[in-house]
């Protein structure tokens, strides 16, 4: 009977590991360098540019975000596929009503510089090209990531 106990819990520990190794493996690469605080020095929404972008932080932690400007926070999940040209940046949050929304976004990483380039509406679906023009429905952020010091 103990030989069965032992046999059941050491085939759990080893799925767990398993699942754990394999889930990891799926990791995207640039999901490191994306991890921590990073604060806006630009914000481009139809072209026309946003006033105070150093009151919006984008914050990263394992496959988590939160999006945080002075008058709103957003959370939520996201995914990476950096072997995509442009590489695509997916994020799932809730709206107002709690209807789950993926925004399909493009992005690059610059040293400490992360470009993000998205749709206003998740509905239009993945920008091609980072820019932002009058009447394109895109926002363009530009934004540095912050350090200890700071």
């Amino acid at each position: 009977m103990e030989r069965r106990k032992f046999c059941a819990v050491l085939g759990a520990a080893s799925l767990m590991w398993i699942s754990s190794w394999a889930f990891a493996a799926d990791v995207d690469p640039d999901n490191a360098k994306l991890q921590g605080t990073w604060k806006a020095t630009s914000v481009v929404t139809d072209g026309k540019q946003f006033e105070k972008p150093e009151t919006i932080f984008f914050t990263f932690d394992g496959e988590k975000f939160e999006l945080k400007s002075e008058t709103r926070t957003l959370k939520g999940t996201f995914t990476l596929d950096s072997s995509k040209t442009p590489k695509h940046l997916n994020q799932y949050f809730n709206d107002d009503n709690g209807a789950v929304l993926e925004s399909k976004a493009i992005y690059k990483i610059e040293g400490d510089t992360l470009t993000i380039c998205d749709h206003r509406r998740p509905s239009q679906g993945r920008p091609f090209e980072f820019e932002s023009t009058e009447g394109s429905g895109r926002t363009l952020i530009t934004l540095k990531k912050v350090t200890a010091r700071e």
